[in-house]
């Protein structure tokens, strides 16, 4: 027997919310505590933005194949052409849709070899290292077999089986929490990665310090979302706008080390969050962020003598002062740096420019060096150890083993890190057949993904997580191991921590929903926020 629900008005603010998605609109209605409204945008904006992205990449392709400034062969033009659009078609699909709740972790995976590989097939040859180089004929063979991979990634994406993901259910962590009770979860989330990662550093256990991280980006992200949202109460929005977001620019983005990157990763995570809140992407904010990786390029190498040579632990403050001295000292003025420009610029993009690594991969394997045949992804199987447990867990130290074997770096050279990304890494260890197979399944994962958290990431909580797993799997700069070996321990820990908060009755809301099949009447006459009978 069907119970009748006793707010008949529920009922039909539920059927005008499916009525007002049907009509390609989307509803937020309030929470179960009342705590706020958010309000998306229709699909019309977001729709503007993949017209505007696919005007971009044709005035670009149009711009490199038709005067080709850098002289490259016909073939490298069409392969290059063909790995940047192709690359670019994920996000150009996202926007399409006009669904602003959701991260476009697989998306954003796309554009990073549109940059790094396509992209950079248009310019001209870099140096890999001091004097080693590639040809353009091994330029046109390693844009090739990306252009290869990245098939697979998206044939495998968006073809999978409706049956091979029969299993996964959206993860609904907030589900039937209060506003209160999210914001009290951000506080704690943010508390304990820096207890954790304070206590790492007492004990020099490294392990901590691996998912401290991911502890406290998932409470930043989480009321930073709640801020913009206006859900969080005034404390935590003067908080987060005047103490952490600053700190998390300045400090723990790894700015005042030298490491350009990881701040304009952080922009890029928030300008998504701007696109969550507001519909709109801050295309300014963006473009700035761009703008200043390819300035400060060349002066953090002055950053880093000063942070790792002398060993000198920069403040916030002192850290930009730093940067100013090292801008005067690199460019001398503004007019000086404006000079230069197409240098500087040439510099700073052989710093994102992995495709001429690949293209010395694919020619050193396996003439030079013998196919690896799975040896750098073992780390994964011993990645959640702790090493208080095992005290003699090896060192991960790929990033300088195997430049030194490949004669990439000098041979009384043991402290430089040199980034292998996921598709050179592939190729090293199986070849072609490993780069077509190994992408293969990481679309598989990228739509399991999807399905369990990016694309049903509507919740502040859901938001924050998916960030947090897409801050790891969207840069494939470094082996996978060290990419993901971090978010791995991240999850187990996470979820042992809100198994132990639901034997104490803390966290009540469901990870994975009722399995029991609803009727129409029950779907409609269920409030959004409650658990579902």
């Amino acid at each position: 027997m069907i119970t009748v629900p006793k707010l008949p008005g529920r009922i039909r603010a539920r059927r005008a919310a499916l009525e007002a998605q049907r009509q390609g609109k989307a509803a937020e209605l309030f929470n179960q505590a009342g705590a706020g409204v958010r309000t998306e945008t229709g699909t019309h904006i977001p729709a503007n933005y993949a017209r505007l992205l696919m005007l971009g990449i044709a005035l670009l392709l149009a711009y490199y194949d038709v005067f080709n400034p850098n002289q490259k062969s016909p073939l490298a033009l069409v392969l290059a052409s063909l790995v940047f659009a192709v690359s670019c078609l994920p996000m150009i699909l996202f926007l399409s849709r006009g669904k602003t709740s959701q991260v476009p972790v697989f998306e954003c995976h796309g554009l990073f070899y549109a940059l790094t590989f396509g992209f950079a097939g248009f310019l001209p040859i870099p140096h890999i290292m001091g004097s080693i180089s590639v040809n353009e004929a091994e330029l046109v063979r390693a844009l090739a077999v990306t252009l290869m991979g990245m098939l697979a990634l998206l044939a495998a994406y968006y073809l999978a089986s409706p049956l091979l993901l029969k299993g996964f259910k959206p993860l609904r962590p907030s589900q039937g929490l209060s506003s209160a009770k999210l914001e009290t979860l951000g506080w704690l989330s943010c508390a304990g990665g820096v207890i954790i990662d304070w206590g790492g550093r007492q004990l020099t256990i490294t392990t901590l310090g691996q998912f401290s991280q991911n502890f406290y980006i998932l409470g930043f992200f989480l009321l930073l979302v709640m801020t913009l949202e206006k859900r969080a109460n005034l404390f935590t929005r003067v908080a987060v706008l005047t103490v952490l977001l600053p700190m998390q620019l300045l400090y723990f983005s790894g700015l005042s080390n030298g490491q350009l990157l990881g701040t304009v990763t952080l922009i890029g995570w928030i300008s998504l969050v701007i696109f969550r809140v507001r519909g709109r992407i801050p295309i300014f904010l963006l473009a700035g962020a761009f703008v200043f990786f390819l300035i400060f390029q060349p002066v953090k190498f002055y950053v880093r003598s000063i942070a790792w040579d002398e060993g000198v632990q920069l403040g916030p403050l002192e850290a930009l002062q730093v940067y100013a001295d090292g801008f005067r000292q690199t460019y001398g003025s503004a007019s000086a740096m404006m000079a230069s420009r197409k240098e500087n610029f040439d510099n700073s993009f052989d710093r994102i420019n992995h495709l001429a690594t690949t293209a010395a991969i694919i020619q050193d394997t396996p003439s030079a060096q013998p196919y690896l045949w799975g040896a750098t992804y073992m780390p994964l199987l011993t990645k959640w150890i702790p090493r208080a447990i095992w005290k003699e867990k090896p060192d991960e130290r790929l990033g300088n083993e195997w430049a030194s074997r490949y004669g990439y770096l000098g041979q009384n050279d043991s402290t430089t890190s040199f980034n292998l990304p996921w598709l050179p890494e592939m190729y090293m260890n199986f070849g072609l057949a490993g780069v077509i197979g190994i992408m293969f399944l990481l679309g598989l994962m990228f739509r399991m993904l999807w399905v369990w958290l990016m694309g049903a990431s509507e919740g502040p909580a859901e938001y924050a997580m998916a960030i947090v797993y897409a801050q790891s799997l969207v840069f494939a700069e470094s082996n996978f191991s060290l990419m993901t070996g971090g978010i791995i321990i991240f999850a187990i820990i996470l979820w042992f921590t809100v198994a132990m908060l639901q034997v104490f009755g803390v966290y009540n809301a469901p990870i994975i929903r009722n399995k029991r099949p609803r009727s129409r009447t029950e779907i409609l006459g269920a409030p959004i926020n409650e658990n579902p009978a």
